[in-house]
């Protein structure tokens, strides 16, 4: 991302830091819409720990990410980790909810077709089992 700073002449690069965070708090306040950050994690933090959902605390930035939102989610794809389970399972795991408690939305994958589907009653119950497991394990 490139910001501009008041003390310089040409534009910086730099990472995202609180101020920029404030802003984008700010312009969502001011315009009541709904404001979606995707964060990167930070590199090797997930391929080192034997359960592979990344944690609120593997993001850059994570502490003002926290302070900041309403909802967390991580994506997570168990298929990307070679994890026995269908290569369709994909997860958007609840990190944080200011709302109620925190919850998962399992998703159906198409990767040759870059998408989601919502899965069936049956297939949602067994990737929640499956995910329930996973984080116990």
């Amino acid at each position: 991302m490139i910001y501009k700073t008041s003390c310089a002449t040409k534009p910086k690069k730099r990472g995202l830091t609180k101020r920029p965070m404030n802003k984008l708090k700010e312009m969502c306040t001011e315009t009541d819409s709904l404001g979606i950050i995707i964060n990167q994690v930070a590199k090797n933090t997930v391929d080192r720990r034997k359960c592979k959902i990344p944690l609120k605390t593997d993001a850059e930035w994570s502490g003002t990410v926290q302070q900041i939102s309403a909802y967390i989610f991580a994506t997570f794809h168990p298929g990307y980790y070679n994890l026995p389970v269908p290569n369709n399972y994909y997860f958007l795991v609840g990190h944080k909810n200011r709302h109620n408690s925190k919850f998962d939305v399992p998703l159906a994958a198409i990767p040759s077709q870059c998408s989601f589907t919502e899965p069936d009653i049956i297939e949602e119950s067994q990737m929640e089992r499956w995910l329930n497991n996973y984080k116990k394990a």
